[in-house]
């Protein structure tokens, strides 16, 4: 499922390119094959895709999600200008050559490349030496090479002003063990309700337990609490399925579940453990509340409920967000610290007086980090776990992201859950790696930078 279209706005350094040629620059050049790019921004950000086209203005590149981006040749060094043109550009095109020269030698730092260029026009072909000599001693001399009428930039809706304005933006581009799910029309989506209540039911028989039921729009629940007191739970979740499908540009009808997820409420302990070790086979129950993802994409969310209020709320519009990132796009699951910021930032938004958002404000953010002295720890990226400081570090920290910039938060997410790295992540979405970001953050906080 595609998120809101973003905005990109940088400069860039060529690193490494594959060559391919079709024709002239002047008439703007989509390549038969596209080439794989790495190129580092002047903030030291390193990004990758794919160059497509380019032109007397700029060139145009697919980023990690399938995007078109576009770039103005002013935006990049004279180095990685010249190197560009020297891997793809056609090099029967003495004029094309000589044009890309002159411009060059226009711009600061540009002057040897700019030679190189002309200079390359002239053994293609002879006639332009003299030209070239005259703007070489003046680059902004007028010569008469009869150039071709300036070209538009091809389909509008994939230059820099008007990027993601179509009705459909692109699919992510899947890759490793990323697994998109298959989502289901009506007729299929009822059926596996009807199985998903089945099961439920058989469950209930099997504990002894005589189960109330209520359903809303995504979820299923079943609890050993009368129904007046379970039925306000499904608009609470349907609310926390409508915040994330509105962070990610789905439209408001959006159906992200395999059918839908079901949630068990109980009011007793001992039946929560009987719950979590006769059906699911755990040993030595910890918590009060667990999150099953099944390989078929059903999601279970089981909860022993000690008292009605804020704090039970707030569990399970944590797991709930869990379960519903588990089924946005694909199988894959979110590292720990995404994980655990985003589902505490919804809890915050759905449940403000819960527990999550008291744990989480600045001040006692602030005081947390200082005990650890200012450090995530090295693991904090990639742990599979994290430890109650650090989940709620992750909190802040994803607040921080998404309050920054939303968009560009659910593209990052949208990468991961495609299939990339978190570094590929940061790198494409973000300032040069994570250093940027911590700093920006520390210092929203008060507290200086932030170190892993």
């Amino acid at each position: 499922m595609p998120h809101r279209p973003f905005l990109l706005i940088f400069a860039a350094l060529l690193v490494f390119m594959s060559a391919t040629t079709t024709h002239a620059v002047d008439k703007g050049t989509t390549l038969a094959r596209p080439v794989d790019i790495t190129f580092q921004t002047i903030r030291n950000r390193r990004l990758t895709g794919k160059l497509v086209s380019y032109d007397a203005a700029g060139f145009e590149y697919k980023n990690v999600l399938n995007l078109t981006r576009r770039v103005k040749w002013d935006d990049v060094t004279p180095q990685t200008d010249y190197l560009i043109h020297k891997k793809v550009m056609a090099n029967d095109n003495a004029k094309a050559w000589f044009r890309v020269g002159q411009r060059l030698l226009k711009r600061e730092g540009g002057a040897n490349f700019g030679k190189q260029a002309l200079d390359a026009a002239v053994r293609l072909d002879p006639s332009l030496r003299e030209p070239a000599e005259t703007v070489k001693k003046d680059p902004n001399a007028v010569v008469d090479l009869s150039p071709p009428k300036q070209p538009t930039n091809g389909d509008t809706t994939n230059t820099a002003e008007n990027h993601g304005e179509t009705n459909a933006p692109p699919v992510p581009v899947f890759k490793g063990n990323a697994r998109p799910w298959k989502m289901l029309d009506a007729a299929r989506t009822k059926g596996v309700v009807y199985k998903l209540k089945v099961t439920a039911e058989a469950h209930g028989k099997k504990l002894g337990v005589e189960f109330s039921h209520t359903e809303s729009h995504h979820f299923l629940i079943y609890s050993d609490l009368p129904i007046s007191q379970i039925s306000k739970y499904g608009a609470l979740l349907d609310r926390a399925d409508q915040t994330l499908s509105s962070m990610f540009g789905l439209k408001r009808d959006a159906h992200v579940w395999y059918g839908k997820a079901v949630v068990f409420i109980f009011s007793k302990r001992a039946n929560y453990q009987a719950f979590e070790e006769k059906i699911y086979f755990v040993r030595n129950v910890k918590g009060d509340s667990s999150l099953h993802r099944q390989g078929d994409g059903s999601v279970i969310i089981a909860a022993h409920r000690k008292a009605d209020g804020a704090f039970f709320d707030d569990e399970l519009v944590r797991a709930a967000t869990k379960g519903y990132m588990y089924r946005y796009i694909s199988n894959l699951r979110l590292a720990a610290w995404l994980d655990d910021g985003l589902s505490g930032y919804v809890a915050k938004k759905i449940v403000p007086r819960g527990p999550t958002a008291a744990e989480t404000n600045n001040k006692a953010l602030s005081l947390l980090l200082n005990k650890h002295g200012k450090k995530l720890g090295n693991q904090f990226f990639t742990a599979r776990t994290l430890e109650p400081w650090q989940q709620s570090a992750a909190t802040g920290l994803v607040t921080h992201m998404i309050q920054r910039n939303d968009e560009k938060f659910a593209a990052f997410a949208t990468a991961l859950k495609a299939g990339y790295t978190w570094q590929v992540g940061f790198e494409q979405f973000y300032e040069k790696p994570e250093a940027d970001l911590l700093k920006q953050w520390g210092n929203s906080l008060g507290i200086g930078v932030i170190m892993r």
